[in-house]
């Protein structure tokens, strides 16, 4: 039999050799493309006086009415005679003749503008010089073609999802490549608000998105292992860290090679073999998705900014008035709720100004401005349900953020100057004809937003330690809510439990159902009832378990609601294996044969489902009427349940001892780890009924 761990290096061997031979052939293929990075292109000769005006080249060769046309020509250089270009439309009506304007002329080469109101059609071009009809060129035939509003909206919000897939693919394999700490070792790290501030940088650029780190934040605060303070540093430093890296990404990258890295990641996942390859394998794809959706959104808004409907919008994101910072920081905000964190909302940004060379530098780092106001409503979206703790971080960090923002409007122009004064080239220079209009302004923006980012971070930190000092001495954190007097704690309790019972009960006949049937719809009503369970959970321990006293039934209250924690993860991992077995026995199952549970698996699940079933029901029962659970009864149904998983055992090692096949093995072995799934559960259900029938002692449960 082969070595397993040698299996997996030969994969793992082959999926690297594959990926060298793809990028070898890619490399080795050639070929040139439309160059999007703004170099400069060696014109033709145009000294030669004698010469005719030629027109050789046009780009694009199908413009939109108000794009920009490079025209490449050849011939007679008229000394102090400037070239002028005219387009000639045929329509049903006759030919409409249009005089160009010239946005950019050098020899050999001179750039136009088509006509804002150009109807579409076949066309001709010539070029002359000045007013001299003589020397004007043959007609070069191109198309000027309608804007297709479809394709562009196909293309923007094709680019955003694949941006924002990308990001959460990428989120998804750093998270399981790198592992997690524990949410004890996050908690004691944050409570220094520098710490938390590195921490939140972490988290910002694992996860990708402001929503959620707010929401693995949120769910410390519920578990009373972080405070409000350390957890907006957290949230401070998760809105840089998750702006950090796709802006990185987006400056080294070129975007048109984001199939060839979809490909290596489908490569990848195809050999993976475990969950760091897995991983791996998820975050070259996540990659490669986040190049082209910036390459689809380049696509996209090309024709858009050129469309004479919308230019007058695009152009009011200027900041040469008040009017027109507030609507870029107000655009910024609103693009940042929307796609949940800065990440997005800067490639968004950066292909728009890339494209359209209508938004300039200080434009584009003024729409940036307002992303952490953003990230801050995506907070409270997130916190609100959550209680007064978490509404309390929410408001903090809203708060935080609007100081931010205004911060960050303000210095605009600071952050566009810096960054132009580091980074070698001009920010506005054009490359026309290109889709990249603006090849410069890339690196610009991503300094300029790094720095802005990092000093508004530093600001808003120390201005939150400041807060801090000054609310210790008057208050020791949130207000905490009164315990509930003794009798009230325990109806609360029995109620709260009994509620919780309900519910597991639900989410129990529906695991049955999808144990038995195959019903992968029952799989998601269990899980969905199994969360409802856990909110109540919450509730019981925020609530009513709180409350001490020296009085017997409370404490066993306390100390049941400690067991029922214990079977709800015990009821959440049978769920777990019952759609893990149900997907591997369908797969076992023979092709065009429907998929059935063999009679002595049914026989044996029906028996365990009812036992447990019935134990719920009885402690339920119990809860309402005030009594102690019997323990004799508790203990008789685990006996029963344990001896039902001994039986299944038995019965596994005797088919395995004639079987003939593996696959009636493995469904044997699938079957019994159903069945064990469920004997825990009756366990931590025996275990239950002896924590609420048991005494105890309040200092121990405390």
């Amino acid at each position: 039999m082969a070595d397993p761990r040698l299996h997996r290096r030969a994969r793992l061997a082959l999926a690297s050799a594959l990926s060298i031979a793809l990028l070898g052939a890619y490399w080795l293929v050639g070929g040139s493309e439309d160059d999007e990075s703004g170099n400069v292109v060696t014109p033709f000769d145009a000294s030669d006086e004698g010469e005719r005006l030629e027109v050789v080249e046009v780009s694009p060769g199908d413009p939109t009415p108000g794009s920009a046309l490079e025209i490449r020509y050849t011939g007679g250089n008229a000394k102090g005679v400037p070239l002028r270009a005219g387009l000639s439309i045929a329509g049903a009506n006759g030919s409409a003749k249009h005089d160009l304007e010239v946005l950019h002329r050098r020899p050999g080469e001179m750039v136009v503008r088509i006509p804002d109101k150009a109807r579409p059609g076949r066309a001709k071009l010539r070029i002359q010089h000045g007013d001299d009809e003589e020397s004007r060129s043959k007609p070069y035939d191109l198309r000027v073609k309608s804007l297709s509003r479809r394709k562009l909206f196909r293309s923007v919000l094709g680019g955003i999802a694949l941006l924002v897939l990308g990001l959460r693919t990428m989120s998804r394999g750093t998270r399981a490549y790198t592992g997690h700490r524990s949410q004890g070792v996050l908690a004691s790290i944050g409570r220094r608000t520098p710490a938390a501030v590195g921490v939140g940088v972490l988290l910002g650029g694992l996860t990708q998105f402001t929503t959620t780190a707010a929401g693995l934040v949120v769910s410390l605060i519920e578990s009373h292992l972080l405070a409000v303070g350390p957890a907006a540093a957290i949230l401070l430093g998760a809105q840089l860290g998750s702006a950090a890296a796709p802006s990185l990404i987006g400056l080294a990258s070129n975007a048109r090679e984001g199939l060839l890295v979809v490909s290596l990641g489908v490569l990848w996942l195809g050999f993976a073999s475990d969950r760091r390859s897995k991983a791996l394998a998820n975050i070259i794809l996540g990659c490669g998705l986040l190049f082209y959706g910036l390459h689809l959104l380049r696509i996209g808004f090309e024709p858009l900014v050129s469309d004479p409907e919308l230019l007058p919008y695009i152009d009011r994101l200027q900041t040469d008035d008040l009017a027109g910072r507030l609507g870029c920081v107000l655009a910024g905000i609103v693009l940042a709720a929307l796609l949940q964190g800065p990440g997005p909302v800067f490639g968004l940004v950066l292909s728009l100004a890339q494209a359209s060379g209508r938004i300039d530098l200080q434009s584009a780092v003024a729409i940036l401005a307002g992303t952490g106001m953003g990230a801050a409503l995506g907070t409270i979206v997130v916190a609100w349900p959550f209680g007064p703790e978490a509404r309390r971080l929410a408001r903090l960090h809203l708060l935080l953020a609007i100081g931010g923002t205004i911060f960050l409007a303000a210095t605009v122009n600071v952050w566009a100057y810096l960054a132009d004064m580091l980074v070698a080239g001009r920010p506005g220079e054009m490359a026309y004809g290109k889709k990249v209009l603006l090849p410069h302004i890339g690196r610009h923006l991503v300094l300029a937003f790094m720095l802005s980012q990092g000093a508004a971070t530093l600001l808003l930190t120390m201005a939150l330690r400041v807060m801090l000092r000054r609310a210790r001495p008057g208050t020791t954190g949130a207000k905490t809510q009164a315990p509930l007097s003794e009798a009230a704690a325990m109806q609360t309790l029995r109620d709260g439990l009994g509620r919780v019972i309900a519910v597991q009960r639900r989410a129990l006949a529906s695991i049955s159902e999808l144990c038995l049937g195959g019903d992968r719809a029952k799989g998601m009503d269990a899980e969905h009832a199994l969360a409802d369970a856990r909110g109540e959970l919450e509730r019981v321990f925020t609530g009513s378990v709180r409350t001490r006293s020296e009085d017997m039934d409370l404490g066993r209250l306390r100390q049941g609601a400690l067991g029922m924690l214990q079977l709800q993860r015990a009821l959440e991992d049978l769920l777990g294996q019952a759609e893990r077995s149900t997907e591997r026995a369908l797969a076992l199952s023979n092709a065009g044969q429907a998929w059935h549970v063999a009679p002595e698996d049914e026989r044996v699940l029906k028996a365990l489902h009812d036992l447990l079933g019935e134990g719920l029901d009885t402690v339920a029962l119990q809860l309402s009427n005030g009594t102690p659970p019997d323990v004799d009864q508790a203990r008789s149904r685990e006996i029963r349940m344990n001896g039902l998983e001994l039986e299944t055992r038995q019965r596994l090692l005797t088919e395995a001892d004639g079987a003939k096949e593996t696959r009636g093995v493995a469904l044997r072995l699938n079957t019994t780890d159903v069945v064990n799934a469920y004997e825990a559960a009756g366990n931590q259900l025996y275990r239950l009924c002896e924590a609420l029938a048991s005494e105890v002692d309040q200092d121990a449960i405390a």
